[in-house]
Parts: C-alpha cells; structure tokens; sequence
C-alpha cells in the first residue's frame, strides 16, 4: 500500500503544472533555439534568442538535436536524448524537448487525458489532442537538467511589459509618448469619477429633490456626459500613444543595429517585429482596462450614494469578471489562442486560387484543393471548439446580466429601495451589459502577448567600430582567419591581401572557398577570428541580393538623401554604361517596380554599383556582382572605378576576367 501510495505521490509530481517562459522564434529554421531558450528559462537561466544566435552561427537549415544538446553543455546542463513513446513520455519528469513533423522542435509541459499541453515557438502554449500529439511526434526527445544549479537573466513578464506604461516615475520626465500614456489614463480615470459623482447630483436636481432650479440639474447632467465623453477620448489617446511608444522603440533599435544582424538576419525577422507594432496598435487590451476602470469607479460612486441596489449589480459585475477571467486563463486553450470576437475561419482570396505560382512549384489544382481543403477542416474544428468552450460560460454571464435588472426591481416592489436608487442601479446595470463585451474582446491578450514577445527580442546595439580607419583609401589583411563559432572549422585561414587606391584585387576560387566571407572582412561587416582588418575610407559592399526599392531611379540611388545633385547622379550612371539605357526611359524619373523591375539583372547590378558611387565609397566590395554582366563591359566598369582611385575588391566565378593586369587572389592557395 505504501509503494502504491508513494508511485501515485511521484506520478503526480511528475504531472504537476508546468509553465514555460514565452519565447517566440524570430525565424521559421530558429523553433530549436527558441525551444532551447524556453527550456534553460525553466530551469533559472534566462539566455536570449540573440545569445543562442551567436553561439549558434548559422542557422540557415536550423539547428539539429546534437547541436541543442551541446550548446545545453554550454550553459552548464546535462543533456540526454532519449526515444520514447507517447505512453512512456507520460510518466517522465516534463518539460522536455520533442521532435515533431520531422522538422520542429517543441516544448511538452504537460500529458494527461485532456489532451497534451505543448509550447510552440512558432505560436505559443496550445493545447492538442493525445491523437494529433502521436500523430506528428517523432520519438526523439531532449532532455535536459542542471548540473550546478545557477540563475542568471530575468524572463519575459507580460504584466511588467505592460505596468511600464503606468510607471509613476516616468511622470516625472520630459512630456513624450511615455507620459502621455500615464497622464492620460489617470485623467481618463479621475473624469470617470468625477461623471460618476456629478451624474447623480444632478438627476436628484432634476427630479425635484433639492432646493436649487432644475436648469442647474441639467448643466450637471451635461457636465457629466461631457466628462465621460472627454474619458473615451483620453483613453483612444492612450492606446494610440501606447503603439507610438512601442513604435519608437523599435525603430530607435533598428537605427542602433549593428551591420551584421541585418547581414544574417532574414527580411522576414524585421517585418515580424513591424507587424509586433501593428497588433499593439490594434489591441483592445487598453480599452478594456479602462471599461473596468470606469465601471469600478462608477460602482463606488454608485454604491456610495446608493449601497443595497448598487452593490448587487457591483457584485454580480464582479462574479461575470471572475467568471470571463477563469475562461482565459487556461493555458492553451482554443478561447485564449483564438478568442471570441470572430470565428478563426477565414475565406480563401479569389488572387489566391488564381495565383499561377502554383503550379510552378509543382502543386496541381487537385493537390491545392486538398491542402486548402485540409486547412479549412482545421480552422473548423477549432472555431467549433471554441464555440462549444464558450457555451456554458456565455449562459452563465447572460443570467447574470437578466439578474441585474431582475434583483434591483424585486427590491422596490418588496420596499427594500427607493425609485431613485433602483433607476440608478439600473443605470449602473445597462453600462455594465455593455463593458463586458469589450472585457470580453480585451481579455484575449494573446495577439498583444505574442507582440510584446517579439519586440523583446529586439537588434542588439551595433558594437564600436574594430578595423582601423584611415583617410587614404585602402583595405588589407593580415593573417586573417574566421569561423562562425568558435568550435566550428574556419571558413578562412591565413588571408593576406591589400589593396590601395586606384588598384583592383580580382578574388576567385570553387564554390564554398569562402569568397563571400572574404568579402565582408574587408568591407568591415565581419570581424576576423584571427588577424587584422585595416580598412581606410568609406567601405561600401554591393553583394549579388537584388536591393531595389519601389520608385524612382533616382530615390534608389539617392536613398532619402537630398544633397546628391543629380549632375552626380548622371555621372555615376555614365560610369557603369547606364545612361542611355535609362535616358530612354525617362531618366531620373524612370520608376521601378519592386517585384518586376523593367531592366535585367545585369542592369540592376550596375545601378547598385552606381548607388555606392553616389553615397562617396572609398573601398568599394563588389560581391559576385559582375559575374552577369558582359566580360568586356566589366572590364571597363573595373577600369573606370580604378581611374576614381577607389580601392576595389572583386569576387567572381568569371574566369575571363582573371586575364586582367590586376591583382588575384585564388583561395585555394590562399
């Protein structure tokens, strides 16, 4: 009986609830490190996503088990890998890490006949059935344990996220965003008051109680609609004020980002923080804590003047709160991931189905018909799910709504309150029916959670320029090595070149030598492991990515810069044999498009070369970029930037260019 006692004893310990930090990946090939980070965060230490990157190197093809596992060593963690069956992981000590689909990693938190508790780095906490778990877990777990307990780091909070908007002590300094969201929600709060206390006062003016004229009842009526009115204001003004301040932070970290998290970051990990911004522009979250401020306030006012009718309303009010609070806060369930202000199926865009790049990659119409197909039966069986979730507690809080109307009634006819009491508990009843919807709407705090996580995750600060600068137009290297990490194989070793001005280095070699990473070294965008950089005048890199902006020609050179005359633009244009081709088009004002420009690849290359010309390069790097351009029209772009005494830097697979009298550096033997 004992051993019995003592097994059920573990077995519940080992299923006790378990709440994971939030850490949302950056990038789709990033679910291992953000797994990593959710489990080393459970256990006290709270490493960031952009610490896990550099320790990582490149994560292009995302991170394999073994890798997870050695950087866990790292940290100071005893990591295991073990293959296991959905029942037997049901008896282990969790949270561990799973392998699923083949290609992503999560977090389990949680096994019991509910159904499994999982935390996503692509989505969040999300509970899934015991069905959809087996069907897409591959056996293989991580699991990982500290060898010397040490704490280090603070975890994401969302509630601290959100009280800095109403730290007092940022009343103290200058007026800006920061301020304004404090002051603003304590003038809306103290006018919600002041309506509250200046409303009854005059409706007893009104109804004849008091001993002053009835025009005074209805200036204070309409001083208390007007106040309310001017609250409503105060609050748009501060959620509006709350998405500049979260604006403004992060284009101040973007300004502040070095060249290399743009260097190995994907385009996709900035949009991701620009649409943060947006689902906190678009939050309902303030809103709703305001409803709850002015109903509380209101209430108490209410209560006040007129206790037993009043405090019924305020006690049920209270009992629909806890009742709406109790739905949302179940972790991962379909109301807290989806909410219930639309049902999470969406239609299908007409250019969607019409859009030919399917069959380009090789979907037929049958195969799209069934992945849409398939998509829209799971958008429908969560949508059903959380209609049914919200059944029994939409009726509970519908009764209560019929019983503030209901009690305060009974109380008149029974004598237990006045006329005035009892149409003032109605009142309170009906602006209380309508705040609960906006509770309702503002309690899915999910997309302002998501969005709160991702702008924790912000570019780190760009560190201080390493590579000595001089005037003279220059770049060399001196024994110079680099690898990703300090454990992986350098890409480059033993690097010796320089180049001064008006001299071109021609660098070739087999795919994988390590020609791109050359490139940057000597345009200052990475540092060298080992070895020197000294790099004199403005360093610009112009690598084979297609960097164009919608609009003109002239604003891609120009890139928000007024002072460039376009005489200097011309000319630079001249220099890379672009003038005619673009004077026919309409010049200067010739517009690009960002998805179909109307010159070839060659030519935007050149325009990029022209653009660095513009911006008053010194060292240029030209990163493949003449590898589709005609080799004799290459040797004269060469000889011209020569002929500017700029220190060029050129890497290329075109062996026809090697004939040059210009310097080569073959890495093979380098």
């Amino acid at each position: 009986m004992q051993t019995e006692r003592q097994a059920m004893r573990r077995d519940g310990w080992k299923q006790r609830a378990v709440i994971t930090p939030d850490i949302l990946q950056g990038e789709h090939a990033e679910c291992g490190i953000a797994a990593l980070a959710i489990l080393l965060g459970f256990h006290g230490v709270h490493v960031s996503l952009a610490e896990l990157r550099q320790q990582s190197g490149s994560l292009l093809r995302g991170s394999t088990l073994r890798h997870l596992a050695q950087l866990a060593e790292k940290e100071g963690f005893k990591a295991t890998a073990h293959r296991w069956e959905p029942l037997n992981l049901k008896q282990q000590e969790l949270p561990v890490i799973a392998h699923m689909r083949f290609i992503h990693f999560v977090v389990v938190e949680r096994i019991n006949d509910d159904g499994v508790l999982i935390n996503d780095p692509s989505c969040g906490p999300m509970l899934i059935t015991p069905q959809a778990f087996s069907r897409d877990f591959t056996g293989i777990v991580l699991k990982i344990q500290p060898r010397i307990p040490r704490r280090r780091g603070t975890a994401f909070s969302f509630h601290q996220a959100l009280a800095t908007c109403f730290r007092p002590d940022r009343i103290l300094r200058k007026a800006g965003f920061e301020g304004a969201v404090v002051r603003y929600s304590l003038a809306a709060s103290l006018l919600c008051i002041a309506s509250g206390i200046t409303a009854p006062l005059g409706l007893d003016i009104l109804l004849q109680q008091s001993d002053q004229h009835p025009f005074a009842g209805v200036v204070m009526f309409a001083s208390a609609g007007l106040t309310f009115f001017m609250a409503l204001v105060l609050s748009d003004a501060c959620c509006l004020n709350l998405g500049r301040m979260a604006w403004k932070r992060l284009v101040n970290s973007i300004r502040a980002a070095g060249d290399e998290h743009f260097l190995f970051a994907r385009p996709q990990r900035t949009m991701m923080l620009f649409g943060a911004v947006k689902d906190i522009q678009a939050t309902e979250v303030m809103n709703a804590f305001q409803a709850l401020l002015w109903t509380m306030s209101a209430l108490l006012v209410g209560a006040w003047l007129h206790p037993l009718p009043v405090l019924l309303v305020a006690l049920l009010f209270l009992t629909q709160g806890l009742c709406l609070w109790q739905v949302y806060r179940r972790r991962g369930g379909v109301i807290a991931r989806f909410g219930v202000g639309k049902m999470p199926v969406e239609s299908v865009d007409v250019d969607f189905l019409s859009n030919p790049n399917w069959a380009a990659i090789g979907y037929s119409s049958d195969i799209l018909f069934n992945r849409l197909a398939g998509v829209h039966a799971l958008k429908a069986s969560d949508a059903i799910k959380t209609a049914e979730a919200w059944l029994g507690p939409e009726t509970l809080i519908t009764a209560l709504d019929v019983m503030k109307f209901a009690l305060p009634i009974l109380l008149l006819i029974h004598g237990q309150a006045n006329a005035d009491a009892t149409l003032f508990a109605l009142i309170l009843g009906v602006a209380t029916c309508f705040m609960v919807p906006r509770l309702k709407r503002g309690l899915h705090s999910k997309p302002l959670r998501d969005a709160l996580v991702y702008l924790h995750d912000l570019p780190p600060a760009a560190a201080q320029p390493r590579a000595a600068i001089s005037t003279t137009a220059k770049v060399s290297i001196t024994q110079g090595c680099w690898s990703p990490t300090v454990d992986a194989p350098p890409v480059l070793e033993n690097v010796n070149m320089s180049v001064h001005s008006g001299q071109v280095l021609i660098v070739h070699g087999p795919p994988g030598c390590g020609m791109t990473t050359l490139a940057r070294l000597a345009s200052g965008l990475l540092t060298p492991t080992h070895g020197a950089v000294e790099i004199g005048g403005r360093a610009i890199l112009v690598d084979h990515r297609l960097l164009i902006i919608p609009g003109t020609i002239r604003q891609n050179l120009c890139l928000n810069r007024a002072d460039i005359a376009d005489s200097t633009l011309l000319a630079n244009l001249e220099a890379v044999d672009l003038y005619q081709t673009i004077h026919r088009r309409g010049g200067l004002d010739m517009t690009l498009n960002g998805d179909r420009p109307s010159l070839s690849g060659g030519q935007l290359r050149r325009l990029m070369i022209a653009r660095a010309l513009c911006h008053e390069a010194g060292v240029l790097v030209l990163d493949e970029v003449l590898d589709n351009v005609e080799t004799d029209l290459a040797k004269e772009i060469l000889g011209t930037l020569k002929a500017r005494g700029l220190a060029v830097v050129l890497t290329t697979k075109n062996k026809d260019l090697l004939d040059s009298e210009d310097q080569h550096l073959c890495l093979e033997e380098a």
